[in-house]
C-alpha cells in the first residue's frame, strides 16, 4: 500500500531542492503491537532522510495508526504536537476525553524520530478543529459547518464493529474485518471511522493530518438500569406480596457478557437475596426483562417494614453494579370488633377490611347501625360473620340506617352509606340518676376492689381511680362507681357470678360513669356499664391503655380478646386491640365483642319503682327487629 504525503501538511520543516516541496513515497509495511484484548498493527514508514529539526520527527522515520488505551499513563512517547495526552481524570486531555465519552481506547496518528520515540501530529490543533468546524458554540461567532457530528468522539456504529463475538455475546478476540489478522481490524477500524469523519462533511485529503487522534471502544459501551414496583403499600398475616422487578439495556449497543441480577432483601426482611437471574449477552438496546419475587407474610411480621430491591452486576461494560430503590411494604393488622345483641348508635363509623382466600372479611353488628355521618366498612345484620364472598358495602349493610338515595330509588352507593341522623346519647341521664353530687367518696381510689364496696350505692372520687376485682361480683350486689372528672382504669377483669337466680334483683351489676374510661392490656372481660362522658377529647373509652395513640400499636402489644357485657355510652371509642384477624380461623376473630345482654335490661327494669315499661316513640323498622 502506498500514501504520498506532503510534509508541508504536517507542519514540519521542509526540504527545498530547487524551490520545490517534495513528495515523500511512503511505503506501508506492518508491525505488531500487543494490546490486552486484542491485536492491532499500525503503519511504519521508511525509507527517506530529513533534516534533524524540530525533534527529528519525519515521516520517512515511521508513521502510522497506533492503538492505545485510556488507562494509559504517558501516551505516546514523544506526546502531542498540540494538545497532551493527560489521564481519564482531565477532561481537557485526549485520555480524558475519549474515557468520558465510553472509550475505552485511543486510535493516534505518530511520527517517529531517530530514537524511536512516537509523537503524535494532529497538523491542526485537533480540538479547535472540532470546535470552528462542528461545535455549535464556536469561536469564529458564526453557525457550526456540522453541528452535529462529533467526529473525534467515535467507535464504529451498527455494521461497524470490528470484532466478532461469540454466542455469549463475548468478544473472542478475532476480528470481522481482517479474520484473526491484527492488520485487517486497524485498518478496517481507521477505515471505518474514516468514513464517518467524510460522512460528517470532512475532506478524505485532510485525514490523517487535521485528525490526529479519535476515540474508540473495543468494548463497545452499553449501561443497564434496574427498577422494582410493589403490588401494595400495607399488608396482613397470611397476604402474599409481590414485587416486580426489571432490568433493560440502555446503553447504544448490545450486551457483551451476561448480567447477574437479583431481588434481595432489606430491612424487615432481613439481609439476602431472594430471587436470582440471569440477563444473557448479547441483548440489544433497549431489551429489557421482567420478574417477580413474592413474600408469605406471617404473623411475627407486625410492625415491620418488609423491603426488596433490585441489583444488576455488571452494570455496564466497564462493570460496577446497580441497584433500584428499595419498595417496602408495611405489615399490619386490621382488627376487627362485634357487637352482639344490640346496634351501634355513632356520628360516624370507620372500620376495616380484610380479603383473604377469596373472601372478605370485616367488623359487624347483629343488628342496626344508624350514624349521622359515613358507615365504612361495618356490616350490619351480621353481614361479614364467617366471612363473605364480596366485600361491596351495600351488600352486607342489611340494617343500616341510610339516607343516600340516588336518582334511582333501587340502587344503593357504597360510599355513601349512613347519614342518618340519631336520637341523643342517654349518658346524661344516667349520670343523672346516679349523680355523683351524694356519692361516697372511696377510701383508696388508687386501688379499689369492688370486692369491699357495699351494695346498691354509688361511689365517687375527685381523683382517678384503678378498678379491680378480687372475686366475680356475687349475685344480689350492684355498685356504680361515678367519677365525672377523672379517668377509671379497669385494672383487672370485671365478671358476674353465675348460677341460678331466684328475682330479677338478684342480678349482679357494676356502672362506671367517668371523663375517661381506660382498660389494662391484660384485662379480658368486662361485665359492666361503661358510660365516658365529656367533649372534645374526653368522653373517651379506650380498649388498650397500653399504648397512648394508635402509632404506638404493634402485633406483640394490646394482642388479648376484649369482651364487654354490658351497654356502652361514650364520645369516643378508641378500639386499640390487636388480636386477631391473622392467617387460618384467627382471621374472623374479633379483637374486641361488645355484648348487649338481656341482663342490664332486665337489672334496669328491677330499679323501676313503677315496674311498667313506658312506650316513648314508634319507629317502623325492618322485620329483624
Amino acid at each position: 500500500m502506498k500514501m504520498p504525503f506532503h510534509r508541508g501538511q504536517w507542519r514540519q520543516p521542509t526540504v527545498l531542492i530547487g524551490g520545490a516541496v517534495i513528495a515523500v513515497t511512503v511505503v506501508a509495511i506492518a508491525t505488531l503491537l500487543s494490546t490486552s484484548s486484542t491485536h492491532a498493527e499500525f503503519v511504519s514508514g521508511n525509507p527517506g532522510t530529513s533534516s534533524g529539526a524540530s525533534g527529528d520527527y519525519w515521516t520517512s522515520k515511521g508513521h502510522g495508526w497506533k492503538l492505545y488505551d485510556v488507562s494509559d499513563t504517558t501516551g505516546p512517547s514523544g506526546g502531542f504536537y498540540s494538545g497532551y495526552w493527560g489521564n481519564v481524570n482531565d477532561k481537557n486531555s485526549v485520555a480524558g476525553k475519549c474515557s468520558a465519552a465510553g472509550s475505552n481506547k485511543v486510535w493516534v496518528y505518530v511520527v517517529r524520530n531517530s530514537t524511536g520515540k512516537e509523537k503524535s501530529f494532529t497538523f491542526q490543533n485537533t480540538y479547535e478543529y472540532y470546535r470552528d468546524n462542528f461545535n455549535p458554540d464556536n469561536n469564529n461567532g458564526g453557525a457550526a459547518k456540522y453541528p452535529s457530528k462529533d467526529w473525534w468522539i467515535d467507535r464504529p456504529g451498527a455494521g461497524g464493529d470490528p470484532y466478532e463475538y461469540n454466542a455469549d455475546g463475548v468478544h473472542d478476540g478475532s476480528a470481522r474485518y481482517g479474520g484473526a489478522s491484527g492488520y485487517g481490524t486497524a485498518d478496517e477500524v481507521v477505515r471505518s471511522v474514516r468514513a464517518k469523519y467524510e460522512g460528517a462533511g470532512g475532506d478524505r485529503a485532510s485525514w490523517g493530518w487535521s485528525v490526529g487522534w479519535f476515540c474508540w471502544s473495543d468494548n463497545p459501551p452499553w449501561s443497564v438500569t434496574v427498577t422494582t414496583a410493589r403490588d401494595r403499600e400495607y399488608a396482613e398475616p397470611g397476604e402474599t406480596i409481590t414485587w416486580a422487578h426489571t432490568i433493560k439495556n440502555n446503553g447504544a449497543n448490545q450486551t457483551n457478557v451476561d448480567i447477574t441480577w437479583r431481588a434481595d432483601n432489606e430491612q424487615g426482611l432481613g439481609t439476602g437475596t431472594a430471587e436470582s437471574w440471569k440477563f444473557t449477552a448479547r441483548k440489544a438496546k433497549d431489551a429489557k426483562d421482567s420478574k417477580t419475587s413474592t413474600y408469605l407474610v406471617k404473623p411475627s411480621d407486625y410492625g415491620k417494614n418488609l423491603c426488596r430491591y433490585t441489583y444488576a452486576e455488571p452494570a455496564k461494560n466497564t462493570g460496577g453494579s446497580t441497584k433500584s430503590d428499595e419498595q417496602c411494604v408495611l405489615i399490619i393488622k386490621r382488627p376487627k370488633v362485634h357487637v352482639l345483641g344490640g346496634e351501634v348508635r355513632a356520628n360516624s363509623v370507620d372500620t376495616a377490611v380484610s380479603y383473604r382466600d377469596g373472601k372478605y372479611y370485616g367488623s359487624w353488628v347483629e343488628y342496626g347501625i344508624a350514624s349521622k355521618g359515613l358507615v365504612t366498612g361495618m356490616a350490619s345484620g351480621s353481614g361479614f360473620a364467617g366471612g363473605r364472598t364480596t366485600g361491596d358495602l351495600c351488600a352486607v349493610s342489611y340494617l343500616t340506617f341510610g339516607n343516600n338515595r340516588t336518582d334511582d330509588s333501587s340502587k344503593c352507593d357504597s360510599k355513601q352509606i349512613g347519614k342518618y341522623s340519631t336520637s341523643s346519647s342517654q349518658a346524661s341521664a344516667l349520670a343523672a340518676r346516679f349523680s355523683a353530687d351524694r356519692a361516697t367518696d372511696l377510701k383508696t381510689p388508687t386501688s379499689t376492689d369492688i370486692k369491699t364496696l357495699d351494695s346498691t350505692k354509688v361511689y365517687t372520687s375527685k381523683d382517678a381511680v384503678h378498678l379491680t376485682s378480687s372475686e366475680k361480683i356475687p349475685k344480689g350486689k350492684w355498685v356504680v362507681i361515678h367519677v365525672p372528672d377523672n379517668t377509671v382504669y379497669i385494672d383487672q377483669n370485671i365478671e358476674y357470678a353465675t348460677g341460678a337466680l331466684k328475682t330479677i334483683r338478684d342480678i349482679p351489676q357494676v356502672i362506671i360513669i367517668a371523663k375517661n374510661i381506660i382498660i389494662k392490656d391484660s384485662v379480658t372481660s368486662v361485665d359492666a356499664w361503661l358510660v365516658g362522658r365529656g367533649t372534645g377529647n374526653d368522653g373517651m373509652l379506650v380498649t388498650c391503655g397500653a399504648v397512648s395513640k394508635m402509632a404506638d400499636l404493634r402485633g406483640a402489644n394490646c394482642n388479648k380478646n376484649l369482651t364487654i357485657n354490658g351497654p356502652v355510652m361514650v364520645n369516643r371509642l378508641l378500639l386499640y386491640r390487636t388480636f386477631g384477624a391473622e392467617s387460618g380461623a384467627t382471621i374472623a376473630q374479633s379483637a374486641e365483642s361488645f355484648n348487649l345482654r338481656a341482663d342490664a335490661y332486665l337489672w334496669a327494669k328491677s330499679l323501676d319503682v313503677n315496674n311498667r315499661a313506658e312506650t316513648t316513640s314508634i319507629i317502623e323498622v325492618p322485620p329483624r327487629f
